[in-house]
Order: structure tokens, then sequence, then C-alpha cells
């Protein structure tokens, strides 16, 4: 009798152990008020929630997020045209340039890809399109307002420098030419034999309201002779005035004969206007 007995307790403690066991799994305790389970899977919980809901949250996060890496862009991009306005810094100077020779045709072939794969779509597809009223009433006042930027790119076709060095007299229009330039990049790597000597490949580019847009004719080359000074001030060389609003024929450095790229200011070719660039 007392095994017997004995048994019938080891049973009855057996089945105690295994009813706290399932109530633990339900999330109650040994006496039953224990906290409520919180463990959901994502399925549960878009069912109750409604995945239609769930969705349009994470697209109004993703929304926000987007909205922010613009506005720090924004930001950043008008900081660098601040400083490209502001920062006197000229690479291309008299006397610093040398003859580009056996490479005017690299040259000439490396400004056509830049122009026809990304700058022509950005400045004349696109801003051109939408530019501001200030624009439209500039240009009426001087029909050949235009930009000119000094730009240079790296081997890996980045911008590495980029000056405003000839204004349009519209600030709206020299951020749209500036614009163009940084939102093209990355061009195309830069081939070797038109870099300057701190591995940057030198061009200036001009920038038109009128038919001749962003067009080749604009753009010339320039290899540099020695990797320029970049320690020297606004008083150290003043090759340009940026504060001529261009109008007729810009203040120039004196490029050697056969830089790349035509003069500035001879009249593009009529199918270079009429037809694609």
């Amino acid at each position: 009798v007392a095994g017997r007995g004995t048994g019938t307790e080891g049973e009855g403690s057996g089945a105690g152990r295994a009813g706290r066991s399932r109530r633990r799994a339900r999330g109650g305790s040994a006496g039953g008020r224990g906290a409520p389970n919180l463990r959901m899977s994502w399925t549960q919980f878009a069912s109750v929630y409604g995945e239609e809901e769930l969705e349009r949250e994470r697209e109004l996060r993703l929304e926000q997020r987007r909205s922010e890496s613009r506005g720090a862009a924004r930001q950043r991009h008008w900081q660098q045209f601040r400083a490209a306005m502001e920062h006197h810094d000229v690479r291309v100077r008299p006397g610093n340039q040398t003859a580009l020779n056996a490479r005017m045709d690299p040259f000439a072939t490396y400004i056509a890809r830049m122009h026809n794969a990304r700058i022509h779509p950005r400045f004349a597809g696109d801003y051109l399109h939408h530019v501001p009223p200030s624009v439209a009433q500039t240009f009426q006042a001087n029909p050949n307002m235009h930009t000119k930027l000094e730009i240079g790119i790296d081997a890996e076709g980045r911008v590495a420098h980029i000056s405003v060095i000839g204004t349009s007299g519209d600030l709206m229009f020299d951020l749209g030419a500036f614009e163009a330039i940084m939102r093209s990049q990355p061009f195309e790597a830069t081939p070797a034999n038109i870099r300057s000597p701190d591995g940057l490949v030198y061009l200036h580019w001009s920038f038109y309201r009128n038919q001749r847009q962003c067009g080749t004719f604009n753009a010339r080359g320039f290899i540099l002779s020695t990797a320029p000074d970049r320690d020297r001030g606004d008083d150290a060389d003043p090759v340009m005035d940026r504060s001529t609003v261009f109008g007729g024929r810009e203040p120039e450095p004196a490029p050697p004969e056969d830089s790349a790229g035509d003069d500035d200011t001879a009249a593009p070719p009529p199918e270079a206007i009429d037809g694609p660039e």
C-alpha cells in the first residue's frame, strides 16, 4: 500500500509539473497570473495592424529619409557653389600650359563624350527647360549671357576642381551651369595622355542661354606644364575679373594656339545648333 501510495503521489507530482509547463507556454506563471506573452510573428502583427497601413508607414519613413538626403545634397552643392564663386582659384594661367599637338584628338574625343552622355541632357535637356524667371529677364537684356567654368577632372572622372571664372550676371543661371557639371559626374575615366602634372584634365566650358547652350564648341582643353600653385591668392595673378558680365568677348587667358576646342565666341556651325549635339 505504501508503495502504491508513493507511486500515486509521484504521478500527481508529475502531472502538476506538466501543468505548470503548459501554463508557461501560454504565457502564465505557475500560479496562472503571469505577464502576457508578447512574442508575435510579423505575419500575426500585420494581420492585426493591417498590411496596407504598414506599407504606407514604410513609404513615409523612406520618403522622409530621401528628403533629408536631398536636402543635405542641396546644402552641400550650395556650399560648393559659393566656394566656386568666392575663391578665385584659376589654375589655367598665362604661361603655364603646354602645346597639345598630337593630344588634340583624344582631348576633343573626351570632351564630346562628356557632352553627349552627361552634360547636354542635364543642362540643355533639363535646366534650360525650367529656368527661373530671373534668368529669362536677364536673357532679354543680354542675349549673349553665359557662365564660364574652369573644371578639373580626376583620373576616375570625378570633378576635383571647379571654379566660376566668368559670371552671366544672374546667380541662378551660374548655379544652373555649376549644377549641370556636378550632377553629371562621374564622367568616363580620363585618358592618361591629356592629364596635367597634378593628375587632372583641365577644361574651360561656357554655358549659354541662347542657341549655343553647352555645345562642345564652347569647351577648351588645357594641359598644364607644371602643377598649379594652389596657395596663390587673388592678388597673385588676376587673370580674369569674374565680376564681368558676359555680353561680348570675355577676357581670356592666353592659351596655346592648338588648344582643344573652338574659340568661345566663334559662331557654332548650323548643324550643331539645329541637330542633336
